[in-house]
């Protein structure tokens, strides 16, 4: 185990490394280490702190940092905190950042869900910038009357070389681990009808959204043990209601019975033919909502959290049944697709193919496709996309914008 904190935490001008009990000072990070002080790197010790809801650990008193504020304003980076603090206690605060930078590295590193998130991470920072059609994009910020949208599309104004910035994700910042962007282009809230503003870098391309298809209707039920078929919804009809009702009246019954959503629209859409409560009761014994509450309830007794299908920890801020039903099949998707896309860029890599995932949207990747590739990535892709230990999930292609 090798931590690096970063020369800008201590204000020093080389790194300080600590390995096997022992200090160095380092300009260069060493291969593996885990980094503090660098939140743009897969070993982030800053995003594993917040991950793990840890408080990050203070260099300095507060009466040092109070005084420092005054002088330097919020930025307090890059203080020399060797030459601030006497030495007796400056060697004392690397001992107590060391110590604290541990503690945390073990306890993630003991974790059954840290290959999952490391593995997660290095994927979103390994995505491609995206190649904005600039004209176009001009014409929609001109054209756009909605401030708030106006300002979304700005965040797409691409650099000299016709690209965007690169998008940074953020994992830890919701209660479920579903995504936020730190930084770069907000393409989680760019309505679908500006997302022809992203074109392909190779003439004659293609960008193109894989989706996964029903993905937390799906995960729910076979997180529990049950099969799931290519259309879930049409599935749930044929099974409980002898095909009876249509599929947009399932996709409103599963919203409440999974997630709590009020009956009422259900009853009138229903009308005297269906009593909503049974539907809803039919349900949630179809995606097995009793099951998961099963494991969710003892885990909360035991502490302040419960695991989602694949390990990580959510600590819900509710405690009603939809509430917790809710958390455990969203995160438990955030992970899936996660998972999924990660694998298939692996064999996007493997096989060679000018293809370059450039965002994820939920439960959608964005895809750049060089023509010449496209009927290659097809094969590879064949509409599905596999989850270990879940199965063969059904996606779709979909093309957003196509050079030329």
């Amino acid at each position: 185990m090798i931590i690096c904190v970063s020369s800008n935490v201590l204000g020093t001008s080389k790194n300080l490394v600590y390995s096997n009990g022992e200090y160095t000072w380092d300009n260069v990070v060493p291969a593996g280490a885990w980094v503090y002080g660098n939140r743009a790197v897969v070993k982030s010790l800053d995003i594993l702190l917040e991950f793990m809801n840890i408080e990050p650990p203070v260099v300095a008193c507060n009466l040092h940092l109070k005084s420092l504020k005054l002088l330097t304003g919020e930025n307090i980076q890059n203080i020399p905190w060797h030459a601030v603090l006497p030495q007796k206690q400056f060697q004392e605060t690397i001992n107590t950042l060391i110590a604290a930078l541990e503690s945390c590295l073990k306890g993630f590193l003991g974790d059954q869900y840290c290959g999952n998130f490391i593995s997660q991470r290095e994927f979103l920072l390994n995505l491609s910038r995206a190649f904005v059609d600039s004209p176009k994009l001009q014409g929609y910020i001109q054209g756009e009357e909605n401030q708030t949208i106006k300002s979304t599309l700005r965040t797409f104004k691409p650099l000299r070389d016709n690209y965007s910035e690169l998008c940074v994700y953020n994992q830890t910042s919701t209660l479920t681990g579903r995504l936020t962007i730190a930084n770069g282009p907000q393409v989680l809230t760019l309505p679908k009808r500006y997302r022809d503003i992203i074109s392909s870098r190779y003439p004659g391309g293609k960008v193109m959204q894989v989706d996964f298809v029903s993905l937390e209707p799906r995960i729910a039920r076979l997180s529990t043990g049950r099969q799931s078929e290519d259309d879930v919804y049409i599935q749930l009809s044929d099974s409980l209601f002898n095909s009876a009702l249509s599929r947009e009246q399932c996709k409103i019954a599963v919203l409440c019975a999974l997630y709590g959503v009020s009956k009422g629209r259900l009853s009138k859409m229903l009308g005297k033919q269906h009593n909503a409560t049974q539907v809803i009761n039919s349900i949630k014994s179809f995606f097995g909502v009793s099951d998961i509450l099963s494991e969710i309830r003892p885990a909360l007794k035991e502490g302040a959290f419960f695991r989602n299908y694949f390990g990580r920890k959510v600590s819900p801020d509710r405690n009603d049944d939809s509430a917790l039903i809710n958390y455990y099949i969203q995160s438990s998707a955030v992970d899936a697709a996660m998972i999924g896309f990660a694998s298939l860029k692996k064999k996007i890599e493997k096989n060679k193919l000018r293809c370059d995932p450039i965002f994820i949207i939920h439960d959608a990747m964005l895809i750049d496709i060089h023509p010449d590739d496209h009927d290659k990535f097809t094969n590879i892709l064949k509409k599905r996309i596999n989850i270990p230990t879940l199965g063969e999930f059904p996606v779709t292609l979909s093309t957003i914008a196509q050079d030329g």
